[in-house]
Parts: structure tokens; sequence; C-alpha cells
């Protein structure tokens, strides 16, 4: 048969006296509805208005003002609309006509302690563009905008927006109690002037108890009795309901009248129903990540107290609300549970299931000349699932790749990149986001002219902003990594340390990376020696060349040569390489 009747009505702005509105059924059944129906609702009369898919009122009187409905019909059967559309504005600037609330059903009759979800559709004129959206409780002492119920302490944390600002305005409600019972309408503003439009007439929600009815009321010893589990609400579905006779279950008994024969007129047993599944403990998410949050709701159909128990792994937990909340971690996946006090006895959920994704990106990198040999990591260190894993990685937001645990790469850009990634097909719980950043540190030299022996400082400094205060440091020399874990790299510097040097900088999420500066350690000539050419025996009338050599920062720019006879001491010339020619016995010397 029809369902998911709902009515759109084709208005562009406020509607005027004399113009022209169109409403349109729509409802969704196999096979398609045959047959629309439109009534018109004053007060507490109700007048059929025509036939058909469409229904067309034309220059609009105030006399048209009321609630319209349509009815739709198949040889299955017939369901009228699940909300009435009010086609003319009702008061101030509000205006109800662009408006089409379609909630299945406009009455919805539950339980103590459970949830329900109202469905719910709404369209508006094409030239809006939806700013805000509220569900909201009608106080009639409040003149101004209505409260949005997320933000009533008497609701909050109970109430979740599962719509959108398109069209969906579904509504979910968790932890039902008696004081829950009330009409709940939708609102929404748009960015046009006087764009404001609300539901009508709203969704009527009935929240009861259990409870248990004996027939007849005054019974003798050998007559039958009859217990009636009762609920003022109409239930949907087949409820399978529980007996108990002094908190012990009762086999074999699931309907809602259990009948015996009274085998005693002391009989002081106390008996009471609840109903199957009437204790849950329902998750937000079954599979988060690290970090996530995370909340618990013990609910169901039958609530007497505010006794609440939880549990994990069948432990106690310390927790006595509600709600169970958290952020996620290995340490918190497991199996949770909850019971509640009905008056008699502690009714125990079925158990569900919190698996844990805990896995981050680590970044690695080694210089290596102007640019970076970058390595990611997709580390898990706690999962549910399998080690044999394929994995999706992410470059600003866009797939980049499927690939193994690691990507290496080599990058020389000085623009932001972000890293992450997911175990594929769990690609909605991505891990954290490593943005690699080149030019947002750069090295800092001092002395700026080092000589050997003295005490060179170099510091990794921070050129971006907004960044965190926990910074952890990595330097490299010629792209090898050094122990140095601080800001600051500090030694007395010798020949040897004369070398390319980096940093790289982590913060949170962040992998600074810096340019290589070099290092030129200043120190004087030393190990100088001599070289002659040829070597051997000299012989008299030959020739022969000195060649002088050193080690210097920065390099020997004249070399002095000198003879040294006795105790006599001469300046023979200057260049690196010294030659006498025509040798004769006096030039024999040192």
């Amino acid at each position: 048969p029809p369902k998911s009747t709902s009515i759109l009505v084709n208005v562009s702005g406020e509607i005027e006296e004399g113009s022209s509105v169109t409403l349109t059924c729509s409802s969704d059944a196999n096979p398609p509805v045959h047959r629309y129906t439109w009534f018109k609702k004053t007060g507490a009369v109700t007048s059929e208005r025509g036939t058909g898919e469409s229904y067309t009122l034309t220059n609009i009187r105030s006399e048209d003002s009321g609630q319209y409905y349509c009815e739709a019909q198949n040889q299955h059967g017939a369901l009228n609309d699940s909300a009435i559309s009010s086609v003319l504005p009702v008061s101030g600037n509000d205006t109800y006509a662009a408006l089409s609330l379609a909630s299945a059903p406009s009455e919805y009759d539950t339980l103590n302690g459970s949830t329900v979800d109202m469905s719910c559709t709404y369209s508006y004129p094409s030239d809006n563009i939806v700013q805000k959206t509220v569900w909201f409780i009608l106080d009639l002492n409040n003149e101004g905008e209505p409260e949005d119920l997320s933000e009533n302490p008497q609701y909050r944390g109970r109430v979740q927006y599962l719509g959108n600002k398109n069209h969906d305005c579904r509504f979910r409600l968790t932890g039902l109690t008696e004081s829950d019972s009330a009409t709940y309408r939708f609102r929404f503003l748009t960015n046009t002037e006087g764009g404001k439009y609300t539901g009508q007439p709203g969704v009527t929600l009935t929240v009861t108890d259990l409870q248990v009815s004996v027939n007849p009321d005054t019974v003798t010893e050998g007559q039958w009795v009859t217990l009636t589990c009762r609920t003022t609400c109409t239930l949907t579905g087949s409820p399978v309901f529980i007996w108990y006779k002094n908190s012990k279950v009762i086999s074999n008994e699931i309907q809602m009248q259990y009948s015996f024969i009274l085998t005693s007129s002391d009989d002081t047993n106390l008996y009471s129903c609840a109903m199957k599944g009437s204790v849950r403990a329902e998750i937000n998410s079954d599979t988060v990540r690290e970090g996530q949050g995370v909340t618990l709701t013990c609910t169901g159909f039958c609530r007497y107290s505010k006794t609440f128990r939880w549990y994990k792994n069948g432990a106690h937990l310390r927790e006595t609300g509600l709600y169970l909340q958290f952020r996620a971690s290995s340490e918190r996946a497991g199996s949770y549970s909850c019971d509640v006090w009905d008056g008699s006895k502690y009714v125990l959920s079925p158990a569900v299931t919190l698996k844990v994704l805990c896995f981050r990106v680590d970044a690695h990198s080694n210089p290596v000349r102007d640019k970076w040999n970058i390595s990611l990591t997709c580390k898990i260190f706690y999962t549910h699932l399998t080690n044999r894993n394929t994995f999706t990685w992410y470059h600003n937001g866009q797939y980049l790749s499927y690939s193994n645990q690691e990507l290496k790469f080599t990058t020389s850009s000085e623009a932001a990149s972000r890293y992450s990634c997911a175990v594929r097909g769990y690609e909605s719980l991505l891990s954290n986001e490593v943005t690699l950043r080149e030019g947002c540190t750069k090295i800092q030299v001092k002395p700026e002219i080092v000589t050997e022996g003295e005490s060179v400082t170099l510091t990794c400094i921070i050129t971006c902003t907004h960044l965190g205060n926990s910074q952890a440091f990595t330097w490299y020399k010629n792209g090898e990594h050094v122990s140095s874990k601080n800001q600051y790299l500090q030694f007395r510097a010798r020949r040897g340390d004369s070398d390319s040097y980096s940093c790289a900088v982590q913060d949170g999420h962040n992998h600074l990376l810096s340019t290589a500066v070099t290092l030129s350690v200043n120190y004087p000539p030393t190990d100088t020696s001599v070289s002659v050419s040829p070597s051997g025996e000299i012989e008299e009338g030959s020739s022969v060349t000195l060649t002088c050599s050193s080690d210097a920062n920065p390099p020997v720019h004249r070399y002095t040569w000198f003879k040294k006879t006795g105790a006599v001491t001469s300046e023979r010339g200057t260049g690196e390489s010294h030659t006498i020619t025509n040798i004769s016995s006096e030039d024999s010397g040192q």
C-alpha cells in the first residue's frame, strides 16, 4: 500500500490574496498510486476538495486558509499524507506556504527510554538559500526566535539533527521520558528578507511506560487470573513480552497477556513484565579512529528509574549515567552493555562491540643536496583488522594511490603538502594529516665566521606561525642524523666539522624541513710538507723542483722559500714550487 506520502508546495515567496498556489502529492507504492484525493480541514470540519496528483488554488482569499492534505490509494490500501500543509501565512514575518513537511507518521507513540527518528523532508523557493535549521517546541511565553532543542538543557546530548540544509530535516531523540511528550516543529531560515518558514502542524510525540493490569480486580482461589502488560501508546510490529515472577523469567510466555489459576488466596508473588529488547546499548558508530568521540546510550522501551550500570567485556564500570562518553583509544575497544533497574530487577542489554582503528602517519626525512627524501609510514598500533591490509594514501585531501604501508618520494617544493592514509575499506576513518612544509625553517650560525677551536652554535629557527608548542628537532650533517634533539646544535669547531647542515621539526602533525647551510671552519696551515722532483740522488749541473703543500682553510695564498746554511737563513723565492737549476756545491743546505 502507499507509504511515505508527502505534500510539495509550488510557490515563489509569500502567498498573497489573489495569487495562486499548487499542492502536489507524492507517495511510494507498488503498484503505483492510482488515485489521489484532496481534503481541506477547517476546525473540526473536513471537506473533500478534489482529486488528482496536484491541486491548484487560484485567486486565493482569506476563506481558503486552512489545512490541506491528500489521500493516496491503490488496490492494496490508502494512506493520508503524514503532514498537513498550511497554505497561507499565519502570523508576523513567518511564512508557512513554502514549506512541505513530510513526517512519517505525524504522530509517534513510543515507550519510556526508547529512541525515535522523525522522518521529515521540506521544500522552499529555488532562489532561497537555507542558512539555519531548528527543531523546537512551541513556547507561548517566548515572543522571539524559538529555542533550538540542541541548546535546551533538558534535551542537550539527546537530540541529533540527521538532515541537511537542502531538503532533508530528519531528527532523532534518544532516552525518551514521559516529559518529552509534546508537539515538535521544524523551522528554517533563509537568506531572503522574511524568509522564515515553520512546518505545520508539527509532529506529536507521546511517551508512556509499561504497566501490569489484573483481571478480574477481585479473584478467589481456583479462579483464572489474567495479567496484561499495558501501555497507552500504540506499538508497531509484533513486540515480544517477557513475564517475571519474583524477578525470575516465566518461560514460554511471550504474549501481552499472561493467564494462570490462582492456587492460593494468600498468593504474595510479585509479577512484572518487560518487552524483549526493552534495554539496548546504542552506539553512535561501532568503528571509529583513535581520538574520535564515542557516545553510548542506554535506552529502550521500558525504564522505571534512572539507575544505570555500564559494563565493558563483562566487567562493571564506574559510570552510572544514561550516556557513556569518551575519546576512542586502543584501550577503549571492546564489548559494551548496560542494565537498568525496572523496579524489581536489573534488565541487561545485549552487548555492542566498539572497534577502534588506532593508526597515524609517521614521517621520516633525509636531506640529499637541495632535496629531501621523504618516507611516510601508515603505522597501525591497534586494529581489529588483519595484517594483510591495503592502504589508501591521500595528498592534500585527494586520492593519491593504493599502496603498501610505506610511501616514499622526494620533494623540493616550498609549498605545504598534506598527507594522510586509511585502511582500504575504511576510507571514512582517515589517519591524522601530516603536513610537509619547506621554507618554514632556517638555520642561523653563530659566529658567522668560525675558527677552529671556537664554540659554534647552529639554531633551527621556525619562521611559520600558527604552530603548536611541542616541537621536536632533528639535525643532519651531510645527510646523516646527528644525535642532538634540541633547537640548538652546539660544539667546539674542528676542521672536520666543515660540512652541510639541515634541520627538521616535528610540530604536532606538521613536518617542517629547512634548507641546508654549509659550515666552513677556518684554521691555519698545518701538515706542511715538501716534495722533491726528481727523487733520488742529485748530481752537480742537474735541476730539481721543490713543491710545498699544506692543509689550511681558507687555502694557502702565499708560499715563501728559505735556505738555511749553518746559522744563516736566507729567503730564496715565493710560490708553491721552487726550482734550482745547474746545481753546484754552493746549493747544498736545508
